[in-house]
């Protein structure tokens, strides 16, 4: 997903190019990058020293090629019957906006969903959710209906819903790798994970007052912990997942949502209190 671009590639690839925007400012399509280079006819190799990147902006001015555009509404007129299908309701916008230290209302949702979907089977007692897989608010505008088309843009990636075994001192070194100098990234907790960050401590040592259904963490004992399988591969930079044990795999995450959504609407924004500012 980006971390790590060309690790391990051996001399006999010239390039590698990758794209992701994980960022709610940035929208998909807004850049396209123009590579240039020349290649040695002789030995095949790129000549590095002609390579040039150029970054144009998508203006979207440009009338659309007729044959693409009847391409596209076909295949909206195809999937309008399941996308305009109602998946559940909602009393307000549940939005992405964050607290100061990183908590969100649709993250908060999205994470109990989770939650539900994989204590069963996979026994999970604590769900995470990484922010960049967060793709839309869900605006209660016109009517508080949710979409499964609207669901889907929530959450677009069909990750699968895992679960493992983390020990209190992993879970407690997980949420800690939500800050480093290179980023911020705060994952969603389910309701049954409190904590407090300090953002003015040292990287590393940000995490404390951890607490699962309202007992405080154990660093000896063992918690089974929910996430998409993108996380629990160590993405985003959460390697401490790669410590987890008795994986366990359910559901897609959308699947997960929208059950959710179905079971418990009308749903209200939840209060952002699961993580405190210290």
């Amino acid at each position: 997903m980006g971390v790590g671009v060309g690790v391990g590639v051996g001399p006999g690839v010239g390039a590698v190019t990758t794209a992701k925007s994980s960022s709610p400012r940035t929208s998909p399509a807004s850049v396209i990058s123009q590579a240039d280079f020349k290649v040695d006819r002789k030995s095949g190799d790129i000549i590095r020293s002609t390579v040039t990147v150029d970054n144009h902006v998508v203006t979207r001015d440009i009338t659309p090629d007729p044959a693409t555009a009847a391409f596209v509404q076909d295949w909206r007129d195809r999937v309008a019957a399941v996308a305009n299908q109602q998946v559940g309701t909602i009393t307000a916008d549940l939005n992405r906006a964050q607290t100061a230290v990183g908590e969100s209302v649709l993250g908060n949702v999205i994470a109990d969903a989770q939650l539900e979907a994989t204590r069963t089977g996979g026994g999970a007692q604590v769900a995470l959710m990484n922010p960049g897989g967060i793709r839309a608010d869900l605006a209660f505008a016109p009517d508080g209906v949710v979409t499964y088309g609207e669901a889907f843009a929530v959450q677009p990636f069909s990750n699968l819903m895992q679960v493992v075994t983390l020990t209190g001192a992993q879970l407690d070194a997980l949420l800690e790798q939500q800050w480093t100098a290179a980023r911020t990234a705060v994952l969603s907790p389910s309701s049954t994970l409190r904590y407090t960050a300090t953002l003015s401590a040292p990287f590393g040592d940000r995490v404390s007052d951890i607490t699962i259904d309202g007992v405080p963490l154990d660093p000896a004992a063992s918690y089974r912990v929910a996430a998409n399988n993108f996380l629990v591969g160590g993405g985003d930079g959460f390697s401490e997942f790669l410590n987890g044990t008795d994986l366990w795999s359910g559901p897609i995450d959308l699947d997960a949502f929208t059950a959710y959504l179905t079971a418990h609407s009308p749903i209200s924004p939840p209060a952002r209190d699961r993580i405190t500012a210290g």
